[in-house]
């Protein structure tokens, strides 16, 4: 590690809060005065250069459609992705914005319906750094259950953010996968038939500095 490198530890951060070091002895830090502080939750190690300057960025990854049933999920199945670079970034943080339209289609018989379970997609966010590992952010889910009718045709939004704060500085791609998928089902009627599908998917990436 070279003496200019700012350097990413939970026990010490310079004096200026926007340089991050791993000793008050090392090396990296001989600029700025270390001091205790909790507050950074990953240890990590910036070989760069820290910008003192935060810039800012967006990227969109492609838009999607994806049919999930009839569909049975035996792995996630990717959505959508988008790539961010955060490398020459002081305690960066990534806003994330995912948007979609979930179509849900059903041909229901009987005089009374009554639910059982409601169908339901189940969302996951996670990142992937440029060294191959994946980590788990979060999950989102959408459920439909009324009104049941003997056909029906639902296309309604689904979104939701996330704040990625304080990540090592890396580059990483920021992946929505469906991890579960359950059908509608019903304790008194029969379905006929049901499909959905996930359209106009997009993930979106904010770029700024806690």
């Amino acid at each position: 590690m070279n003496s200019n490198s700012k350097c990413y530890y939970p026990n010490y951060r310079c004096s200026n809060t926007t340089s991050w070091c791993s000793e008050p002895t090392n090396n990296c830090c001989n600029s700025c005065n270390c001091n205790s502080s909790n507050t950074f939750n990953n240890a990590c190690c910036n070989t760069c250069n820290c910008l003192n300057n935060c810039c800012t960025g967006f990227n969109c990854g492609q838009t999607t459609t994806t049919t999930i049933i009839p569909t049975i999920i035996t792995t996630p199945i990717p959505i959508t992705s988008v790539a961010t670079n955060t490398l020459n970034l002081c305690n960066p943080s990534v806003k994330i914005d995912f948007t979609s339209t979930i179509n849900f289609s059903a041909i229901l018989a009987g005089v009374i319906l009554t639910l059982a379970t409601p169908f339901t997609v189940i969302f996951q966010l996670s990142k992937v750094s440029n060294q191959g590992s994946k980590i788990s952010l979060g999950s989102f889910s959408y459920s439909y259950s009324s009104p049941l009718s003997t056909s029906i045709n639902s296309s309604v939004p689904f979104n939701f953010n996330y704040i990625d704060c304080n990540t090592c500085p890396n580059c990483y791609t920021y992946i929505v996968e469906i991890i579960s998928v359950i059908p509608l089902s019903l304790s008194v009627g029969t379905i006929t038939s049901q499909t959905a599908s996930i359209n106009t998917a997009r993930l979106c990436a904010t770029i700024a500095c806690c």
